[in-house]
């Protein structure tokens, strides 16, 4: 996208993987981005998915949507689910290939940081630098899930303690940004070594 400053006349080029249009479904950004993460993911690389924009601009649409139009986030939940059936106890090597997924999910507005699983979410909690590992959030609570009705519980959980007020442009806005991880480990089960790897 090129963008042209009037006082200069010089172009701004702005690149993108993807532009979507207001008519794009839920399922044209999965098969495009979901699968990716998805597929990245299996593979051991971590990834992020990022949304960030003005409000009204269909951030929440992308990536919570709704029960009948579910967007990115719980596309790739479900998906990270139903590919696992198809890959655990895999001998991949002479090693037993199993997964495990942990749900975290987090909210910062005015520079509290709140877990929106916890049983006590308006608690605070303090970022941390750990020497070896970078940032983290202490006390954010890690949940072990087995199946997508759980993370979906999970979703709605966590979305219902996030902060609202109204703006001129959305009447319910978002005032927080919402980060959820997916803690999704490999357990490699190796009887020539005798232990198994994560």
């Amino acid at each position: 996208i090129y963008i042209r400053d009037p006082e200069t006349n010089k172009n701004k080029t702005f690149n993108y993987d993807y532009a979507y249009p207001e008519e794009s479904t839920q399922e044209e950004i999965h098969n495009d981005i979901g699968t990716y993460v998805i597929n990245s993911a299996f593979k051991g690389y971590n990834t992020c998915v990022f949304a960030y924009g003005q409000t009204g601009t269909g951030k929440s649409f992308c990536m919570t949507g709704s029960d009948d139009k579910p967007g990115l986030i719980p596309r790739v939940c479900q998906a990270l689910f139903e590919r696992q059936t198809t890959h655990n106890g895999l001998d991949v090597r002479n090693a037993n290939v199993n997964y495990k997924l942990e749900v975290s999910y987090l909210e910062i507005y005015s520079e509290d940081v709140r877990d929106l699983l916890s049983r006590t979410p308006t608690a605070s909690l303090r970022v941390r630098e750990h020497p070896e590992f970078g940032p983290y959030v202490e006390g954010l609570r890690q949940v072990l899930v087995e199946d997508y009705a759980t993370i979906k519980k999970l979703i709605d959980q966590g979305n219902k303690e996030r902060v609202t007020a109204s703006t001129l442009m959305n009447n319910r806005s978002s005032r927080s940004h919402a980060i959820m991880t997916l803690y999704f480990t490999q357990l490699i089960d190796e009887p020539d070594i005798g232990k198994t790897r994560e």
